[in-house]
């Protein structure tokens, strides 16, 4: 059952087991459960939305209209949304390569996306909440996910290739582990602790669809009568342009020719042999992904190494340009400088800083000397003015007596 809502377009879906108006009142009472109900509910004329589903309608305090019979113009909305519900149904489980069995899984994973998926004139989900949807969290129906298997033994592996069929209310999906599908199982698991992988279909190496079908477009076809498909001359089915079984295209199955056009129709590799051979495939890319990453790492180091040592070279040339500045701005000639004040020669230091420091005393001409020996030469004064004032002290402290006695 289809409902749609006229003022925001929103779309809910209910799978009925039968298609009866007392299966139908208690699904279209859940849909609208914790909302406020319309004031019209608009159906066509159907046996399922009559009885019990008007009653329901009128106890709730709606108005129940009924389209006019034959006249599906006169219901033009909802049968748009049949005929666009159904075509991505189809399209959805072509692509997938998940058998027809999962139809009602493919409806309400569709539906959930037209809520959410993002319009130019906005998405039913921004009209109801006034909240933008993310659309990184759609994700393709069938598409592979790594889920956490919560079930694992001890040693085993935690995280598993599962498929995606729906989602389960805002935060998690519905996914169903690959290798029970291969094997025949559907056991659907309910996670939300998943990696999804939105180019990767494993259903469709499966075989669980028909051998070359295709979605038929009216655009391809105009008049319907399109060119018809080309089959083989010995077993009479369709040929297929593209053998993707790793063992036909090997040679180790049956043929009828040649070339890579024809080959028997089903597949005669076992699931577990496919889902071992995408395994090997899939770690094989991986590797490549990480020597790919490695190598891009490489570079990024490179080129910041590269953007570091250019910095370190721009520093050096300012600091020699400030050092060189300095000495310009440094007097050209000592020569007409007292002797006195020549003791105290500007120098630039390595930082670009001007120190005073002592230099040597010549015929009016001023040597600067290394820092150590200059410090060299301030202890030695030291060191000197330090013995001068004990000889000083000592020749105050000796009595007359004794210099006249030595004089």
């Amino acid at each position: 059952m289809v409902c749609l809502d006229h003022r925001d377009r929103w779309l809910t879906v209910h799978a009925l087991r039968e298609n009866t108006a007392e299966a139908t009142a208690p699904a279209f009472i859940r849909g609208l459960a914790g909302q406020s109900w319309p004031e019209v509910v608009k159906t066509d004329d159907g046996r399922e939305f009559t009885g019990a589903f008007s009653k329901a309608v009128v106890e709730h305090g709606a108005r129940h209209e009924v389209a006019v019979p034959r006249r599906p113009n006169t219901h033009a909305p909802v049968e748009s949304m049949n005929r666009t519900l159904l075509g991505a149904v189809r399209a959805s489980l072509v692509s997938s390569g998940l058998p027809a069995r999962f139809w009602e899984d493919a409806t309400l994973h569709f539906a959930f996306v037209w809520n959410r998926a993002h319009r130019p004139n906005g998405s039913p989900h921004e009209a109801r909440h006034q909240v933008l949807y993310r659309q990184d969290k759609l994700l393709p129906f069938g598409c592979a996910v790594m889920y956490f298997d919560d079930e694992a033994s001890k040693f085993a592996a935690r995280a598993r290739l599962g498929v995606l069929i729906r989602y389960h209310e805002e935060s998690a999906i519905v996914v169903v582990d690959a290798e029970e599908l291969a094997s025949g199982r559907t056991r659907e698991i309910v996670t939300r602790d998943f990696v999804p992988r939105r180019g990767e279909y494993p259903a469709r190496r499966l075989g669980l669809r028909p051998l070359g079908e295709r979605i038929w477009l009216e655009d391809e076809y105009e008049a319907g009568d399109g060119p018809a498909a080309e089959l083989c001359g010995r077993c009479h089915k369709r040929r297929v342009t593209a053998v993707a079984c790793p063992r036909c295209l090997g040679r180790k199955a049956r043929r009828h020719r040649r070339d890579a056009t024809c080959a028997i129709g089903a597949c005669r590799c076992s699931p577990a042999e496919i889902l071992s051979r995408e395994r090997r495939v899939a770690a094989r890319a991986e590797r490549e992904t990480g020597r790919i990453y490695q190598s891009e790492k490489r570079e990024r180091e490179r080129a910041a190494r590269a953007l570091a040592a250019e910095g370190k070279r721009e520093r050096k040339e300012q600091k020699r340009a400030r050092r060189a500045a300095a000495v310009r701005r440094r007097p050209q000639s000592a020569s007409l400088v007292e002797p006195a004040l020549r003791l105290a020669v500007p120098r630039s230091t390595r930082s670009g800083r001007v120190v005073r420091q002592p230099g040597k005393l010549s015929l009016g001409v001023t040597v600067v000397v290394p820092r150590s020996e200059a410090l060299g030469q301030s202890c030695f004064a030291k060191a000197r003015t330090v013995k001068c004032e004990r000889l000083k002290r000592f020749v105050l402290s000796v009595r007359p007596s004794h210099l006249e006695r030595f004089g």
